[in-house]
Formats: structure tokens, sequence, C-alpha cells
């Protein structure tokens, strides 16, 4: 169980730790000389068979507040330390609030210094602080009274804190995922190498585990590790652990207080995050673009906040005292972030706090940001449960659900990925190397809508292929993004109910054809094509030899070339399409024929007996294709081409020998 202190400078934190542990947390000699805390503290006390005790003591000034902040977040309990002369102080109620906003529901009262005061004012003081609990989501709490250097209440509050222990040992219950420990520390020690500090927030880690370093992605290896200051083989979520840790080009000083050591997947860094945020009472609506710092785990970094135009509270004005709204987070530097994770927000001049709140999605787009769609997405992330999540964001997305990024985003174990996403019914697509996700209604609704365009453009268009994918995109509008129109027109090709013809996509069966006004021309050109195998002429010969004007011979064979009989070369002539097949083939002879399998212009002519200027040309369209791939003076085959139409069945012989 680990233990955090809270409440104003001077009231007798440190005193406290030290009179329940024996440990002066203190160990900086500008500590020792001003009498504050500077730096987090830390001490253990063994409770029996309950394990061990750790003690987290923060710095009170209300200049450290950073500090403080990345020692409470990820405790299991707070002392909240008032000193009976004072009272209630302005860092008493801002670290209070700070502790409400991070969530932590679990508190104790402990008043000191009472022998400073009479028996009237400590319950006084008492009552004040219970007031103040009772108005916040803790509620009140068990209180205790004490004198920490006379060690008066001292072992009261020791039971106490033993038999919380105990009772969170028999309830804990590990968050499932990835390692992540929040470094609050990082040194170097003779002999033993780089050692990282902090409390670990997820999932298990034992000696020999390779991990990373969050935000930058260095690989590490444990060699070492210290739980609650003992000897340990393994830890678990919720206690304060130490790792040694080395890797093979491993920086101790490129660690920074607030990186994480967590599971190589999750080793990524997020400088937008989008975020649920409430702000504390009395403070007033926050505008986009204001500069705020923010403090998540052990990291303090600045930002600018961008309020979207949503409202995780539909019964609070967007932005106003103690309403929730959703927010994008846009931060000058890279910070280590997952789904969950709470945040604290303090102005510019970082005096004040301003609210917090949780991490509803740490990679956002940084365009469409305040969409009606995308804060539906929002309201979906807020579900804590992973499966119930998954199933609204289907509902709502309307490019599907990248499933790698969702659930690395949540940090859920490998092992429980599959089970997860087998307990929602989804349309799984690859899609250029990764996952995604789509609800079957509304991927059922795409691909009938895809299907019925490319018919609309058959029956409208008879003599084109069909629509060629951006041509697709504008007829079904913006309502579908790219990639889950690229996915589901892929899927409707694997199943055989579209195919590809070059950039075209048509239905099973249809053929395009010349228009009756173009065919009588198009026997005349083809014949002459045909007779001049394989060199044909320029666009201005054919027109001479057809005498037809040329702009109407260069216009039917554009037109020609949309359907795949012939191919366009430079210097404006046209190949048959059998013609380039045959040429092809020639490639690949004088390729295999070549002992490291290169090939000159002048072996490529030799072999296909064509003049030196066509070879280039022809040469040159193989190279754009991908077919051949050229450095310097040679020429390698490659084997990729751009593809050809496809072969005719017996039904549109008919139709193609109707044409000639």
């Amino acid at each position: 169980m680990i233990i955090a202190t809270a409440g104003h400078v001077d009231h007798g934190k440190t005193a406290l730790v030290r009179a329940l542990t024996g440990v002066d947390t203190d160990r900086l000699p500008q500590e020792k000389a001003r009498g504050i805390s500077i730096e987090l503290g830390f001490a253990f006390r063994a409770a029996g068979a309950c394990g061990t005790v750790g003690f987290i003591d923060v710095p009170g000034h209300e200049r450290l507040v950073h500090t403080m902040v990345g020692g409470v977040s990820g405790i299991h309990h707070a002392l909240l330390v008032v000193a009976a002369d004072d009272g209630p102080m302005p860092q008493t109620r801002e670290h209070l609030a700070i502790l409400e906003l991070l969530g932590l529901s679990s508190a104790t009262l402990v008043i000191t210094k009472i022998d400073r005061a009479d028996a009237m004012r400590v319950a006084q003081v008492e009552s004040d602080m219970q007031a103040l609990l009772v108005a916040g989501p803790i509620g009140p709490v068990p209180a205790f009274r004490v004198c920490a250097p006379a060690g008066e209440g001292i072992g009261a509050l020791w039971d106490h804190l033993a038999a919380l222990s105990a009772a969170e040992r028999r309830d804990a219950s590990e968050l499932a995922g990835g390692f992540r420990l929040a470094i609050d520390r990082c040194f170097t020690m003779d002999g033993v190498g780089c050692v990282v500090t902090g409390t670990v927030h997820a999932g298990t880690v034992r000696v020999g585990d390779r991990l990373a370093i969050a935000p930058g992605g260095e690989p590490v290896r444990v060699r070492g590790l210290r739980v609650q200051g003992l000897e340990a083989r393994e830890a678990g979520v919720g206690v304060r652990c130490a790792l040694n840790v080395g890797g093979a080009q491993l920086e101790a000083s490129r660690i920074r207080r607030g990186d994480w050591v967590v599971t190589p997947e999750i080793a990524v860094g997020t400088d937008r995050i989008d975020a649920r945020l409430r702000l504390l009472g009395g403070q007033p609506p926050l505008r986009s673009g204001s500069r705020v710092h923010v403090h998540l785990a052990a990291k303090a970094c600045t930002g600018r906040i961008v309020m979207l135009q949503g409202r995780a509270d539909a019964s609070a004005p967007c932005g106003a005292d103690g309403g929730e709204s959703f927010v994008q987070l846009v931060l000058d530097e890279p910070i280590g972030a997952r789904w969950g994770d709470r945040f604290v927000l303090r102005d510019w001049s970082a005096r004040h706090t301003l609210g917090g709140g949780s991490v509803l999605d740490p990679a956002p787009a940084a365009r469409g940001r305040g969409r009606v769609q995308r804060l539906a997405v929002l309201r979906a992330q807020q579900q804590g449960d992973v499966a119930a999540a998954f199933r609204g964001l289907l509902e709502v997305e309307t490019d599907g659900v990248d499933v790698e990024a969702f659930l690395a985003a949540r940090n859920v174990p490998r092992e429980a990925r599959d089970r997860v996403t087998a307990a929602v019914d989804h349309v799984p697509v690859v899609h250029r190397g990764r996952t995604r996700a789509f609800g079957r209604a509304r991927w059922d609704e795409l691909s009938r809508r895809i299907l019925a365009v490319v018919q609309d453009w058959h029956e409208s268009r008879p003599a084109a292929w069909g629509p060629a994918e951006p041509s697709l995109r504008e007829a079904l509008g913006i309502d579908h993004p790219p990639a889950a129109l690229d996915a589901c027109v892929q899927r409707l090709i694997d199943r055989g109910e579209l195919s590809r013809v070059k950039v075209f996509l048509r239905r099973p069966g249809h053929v395009p054809m010349l228009e009756p006004r173009d065919r009588p021309l198009w026997r005349t050109l083809g014949a002459l094509l045909e007779a001049q195998t394989p060199c044909p002429s320029s666009v201005l010969k054919l027109a001479a030899a057809a005498g037809v004007p040329e702009p109407q011979v260069e216009g039917l064979l554009q037109r020609a070339g949309r359907l795949g009989l012939v191919v366009g070369l430079a210097n404006r002539r046209y190949l048959l399409q059998e013609s380039l097949d045959a040429l092809t083939q020639v490639v690949r002879q004088v390729a295999a024929a070549s002992p490291d399998g290169s090939f000159t212009v002048a072996d490529y002519r030799d072999s296909a007996g064509i003049g030196r200027k066509f070879c280039v040309d022809v040469l040159e369209h193989f190279d754009r294709c991908g077919l051949t791939r050229r450095l310097g003076e040679r020429r390698w085959l490659v084997g990729r081409r751009e593809a050809p139409a496809p072969s005719p069945r017996p039904a549109d012989e008919r139709v193609l020998s109707d044409m000639h």
C-alpha cells in the first residue's frame, strides 16, 4: 500500500512520516537548511502479514505543486495533514482539490501540532476540515489528532493505516495490461548503473524483462528491482518500485522525471490528447488557445487547451464552473499517456489549479476535432468497459476503428485482446498493414452503396470500364472516409463482387465497347496498327493513312486506350495491347539470357527487331509500369506492371468482334 501526505507547507507532514517510520525524508542539504520539503521523500514500514506500507512525503509550498502532483499520482490513500494552530490554509484546499481531481476517494484527516492549540481550537479545525471534505467527492473521513515529536496519537494512527493496508491487500485487483511505471527519480549508482524509481500504475515486471522508456522508445532490460525498499524478483501495480535498467545505448542523463518505463508496444509518445475536463469551483470558463501547465503522473509540461464544441455532461454548460467538457490538450513536448490517465491543469503562471480530468484518446487527429461525429466518438470513449467502448466506437466511427491503436490506448494485454474483439460483432479488415474494425450494419450499407454506384455507372456510361476510386468517393459523399472505402472496395474485390481494371472498378461481366459512331474508324485504325506491328506509326502518319483529321484520330485512340485496346507511348504513338504483350515477353527473354539479369537498350533492340528510338519509348513505358528498373545504362526485370484489361470471356469476344 502507498500512502502520500498532502497539506500546506510547514504543517508537519515530514515530521509525521518520521514519527510513523523513523525515516527523515528530507535528505537534501537545502531541505535541511530551510526546514521545508523540496523534493519527494520516501519511507517504508513493515506491517507484519500485511506486507510493507510505503509513504510519500510531498512538498507543501505553492511553487512545488507540480512535485506534489507527481507524488500523489497512483497512490492508494492520502494523509490530509492540517496544523491545529493554523487550520485550513490555501495549499490545504489546493491539495485536497488535486486529490479529488486525481480520483482519490480514500483519505485520513490528521490534525498535527495539537500541543500548540487548546482542545476547542483542535475540534474547530477538525470540524472545518470535515466540512470541506463533505462538500467534495471524498466525503467524511476518519480523523486523528497527533503531536508527532512527542509521539502522541501516532500509535492509533499507525494501527488505522495497518488495518487499511490489510484491507487493501485483500481487495486489490491488479490493473490488467502492460507494465507502466511513472518515473519520478533517475540516478546512477557505482557498480549498479542506471536506477529509476516510481509508482507502478499497471501490469507486472520481473527481473530480466525487456521494457522501453516512453515517450522516446529507448529499449532497456531490467537487471534488478526493489519493491517498497526491499529486494524482489517481481513487482505489481500499486507499489513503489526501483528498477536497475540497462541498455545498449542507454544514457541516464536522457531519462527525465515524467518519463515512463513500459512494455515496448506502448512506448509511444503523444503531444495531443483528447480528454474530459472538470473545472474547479470558482474558475471562469476557459477560452480555446489558453496556455496552461499540464501535470500527468510525474510529468509536468506546458501547452494550450482547445475547447471542443460539446459537453461531457449535457446538463452543464461547456467549460462552466464545475461542469465537465471535452477538450484537446496540445502539448509543447511529447509525453507518455494512456486512456484513463488522470491529469491536473494549472494556469500559465503556475500559481492556481484550474481543474483536471482524464484522458479519453491519447492520439487524436488534429483536424475535425470539433465535428459532431468526433464528439460522438469521445462520448463512446468515456465507457470504462473495454468491450462496451469498442462496441460504441463501431456505431459512430465511419472510418472504422484501428484495433491495435484502440487496444494499446487502453493498455489491454496482448493475451486478452482477442477476447475483447471476439465479444463484439464487427467486420475486421486488414488495410495497409493495420487491422480496422467496422460495425456490421454500417459495413453492409457501405458495400451496398458502392455496388449501386458502380452499377449505375455501367448503365449511364456503357463505353467505360467503371468509376475510378476518386469518382466513387465523390459519388458516395464525404460521409465515408478513404480508409473505409479502400477497405470495403478491396473486400468486394476479394469476394468477386467487383474487379479492378487498371484504375477502374467494374461489376463482373461488364465489358465496355466503343460507341457505334467510333467503330468504323476503329476498324481502319486497328488494321493499320496491326499491319505496322511491332513498330506503329505516330498519330500524324496514322491520320494521313486513314484520311481522317489528326484530332479525330487521337481522340479515338485515347478512348480506346481507356478501354485497354491500345497503350499510349511517348511521341504520340499507340501500341495494340497484343503487340505490347509480345514486347513484354522479349523483355523476360533478354533478362533471362543475361548472367546477372540486366540488359541494355541495344540488347533489347537486337532481340525485339525494332529501331532504337522506338525501343527507348517502349522501355521507358516498362519503367513507368514497374516491369523494369533502370540504373545507369542497364535495366533489370522487376516483375510488376500495370494491370491490363481482363481477357474477354466468350460473350465478350463477340462484342469485341463487332467492334472490329
